[in-house]
């Protein structure tokens, strides 16, 4: 993902040169998203953090077991281990919630 969005980046920045000031602030906003897992990963952080401060031993959490909604693809569990493993958890399991 780090690469394509530094050949995004590439490509925005020489169309940017070339474009109208509608393009140059289109373009702002697609240098600034953050992809899904970044964001998952971040919450996941916080919740280490969190769990952490609340563990009287004060060891930070290294490993996880998530769990996805009971129809998620694939690539959508993929998603979310792959965000544990940049939150620097080892990721034990990916569970599928159970359906109602």
């Amino acid at each position: 993902p780090q690469a394509a969005h530094s050949l995004l980046r590439r490509r925005l920045a020489a169309a940017a040169n070339k474009g109208s000031k509608t393009d140059k602030k289109r373009i702002l906003e697609v240098e600034t998203m953050v992809a899904p897992e970044e964001v998952l990963a971040k919450l996941l952080r916080s919740a280490a953090a969190s769990a952490a401060h609340d563990d009287d031993s004060g060891a930070d959490p290294t490993h996880a077991v998530l769990t996805v909604p009971a129809g998620a693809s694939l690539a959508a569990r993929q998603s979310v281990a792959d965000a544990a493993v940049m939150a620097g958890l080892a990721v034990l399991a990916v569970e599928s919630e159970a359906e109602t």
